[in-house]
C-alpha cells in the first residue's frame, strides 16, 4: 500500500468521483484549460515529465505535489503505471493536500 495511506485514499476518492484524470495528453488539456486544481507527479517520474508538468502548472498557478510511485498511481487508475494525474474537483484537491501535509 502507499506510503501516504490517508492521501492515497483521498486520491482514490477523487478517482471514483471522476474528479481525477491521468495521462500526459488529458492532464495537459485540463491544466491548460484551467480545470485542474492539483497536479500529482509520481516521485519516480522521468525528469522530462517532471519538468514539463511542473513548468506548465507553475505558469498557471496550479498546485503541484510529488507523491506516490508510478505503480501506486497506476493502481488507482487500473493501469500498470501512471506518471502524472490531475484533480479537477476543488474539495477533493483540498482534502488531498491536507492529507499530504499531515503525513
Amino acid at each position: 500500500m502507499a506510503e501516504n495511506n490517508e492521501a492515497f485514499h483521498a486520491l482514490s476518492l477523487a478517482v471514483r468521483a471522476r474528479g481525477a484524470y491521468y495521462g500526459g495528453g488529458k492532464c495537459e488539456d485540463k491544466i491548460k484549460s484551467g480545470k485542474a486544481k492539483l497536479c500529482v507527479i509520481a516521485c519516480d517520474a522521468s525528469d522530462n515529465t517532471i519538468k514539463k508538468f511542473t513548468d506548465m502548472a507553475d505558469f498557471r498557478g496550479i498546485d503541484i505535489c510529488r507523491a506516490f510511485t508510478k505503480c501506486e498511481l497506476g493502481r488507482l487508475f487500473s493501469r500498470e503505471e501512471v506518471s502524472v494525474c490531475v484533480v479537477t474537483d476543488d474539495n477533493l484537491s483540498l482534502l488531498l493536500r491536507g492529507k499530504l501535509r499531515k503525513e
